[in-house]
């Protein structure tokens, strides 16, 4: 009786850490302790309980996790200013890596720019955006390729 409730606490206490986290770390455990909770119910050796738990646990984590990581996979929101990636920009201020410093103007509004691969860009070049990292384009020459 004492294994029963003792896997019942078992499987209690980590629904409920799971419900207050809800971040899917101890379901498949809580799982494990439920049928740990039938075994000691139908008379198993601790030892059998212990595999149980084991061996439930295993299982639901190895076919639950890989879905449940699709179903809750979290994305990046998309916001006004991803439009600029692929842009093409004019150089407003020199841009260098190594001084910290670049100014580009893109869509009417001005951004600090940095280049992707520490390239010296001087005023009034064209650039076209490669990504957005905090407040700052990182930017590549136009002429590295042909402009579309």
């Amino acid at each position: 009786m004492k294994e029963i409730i003792f896997w019942m606490a078992v499987t209690v206490l980590l629904s409920v850490i799971e419900a207050v986290t809800a971040n899917l770390v101890t379901v498949w455990f809580a799982v494990g302790a439920f049928g740990a909770v039938i075994a000691a119910a139908a008379g198993a050796t601790t030892p059998v309980q212990v595999t149980v738990f084991v061996l439930l646990s295993a299982v639901s984590l190895a076919l639950t996790r890989p879905v449940m990581k699709k179903v809750t996979k979290k994305t990046g929101e998309a916001t006004n200013a991803d439009k600029a990636i692929g842009e093409i920009c004019i150089v407003l201020e020199d841009i260098d890596n190594d001084r910290n410093m670049g100014a580009v103007s893109c869509d009417g509004k001005i951004w600090s720019a940095r280049t992707v691969d520490g390239t010296a860009v001087k005023k009034d070049e064209k650039v076209r955006v490669i990504q957005i990292k905090g407040v700052k384009l990182i930017v590549e020459p136009v002429n590295k390729y042909a402009e579309n």
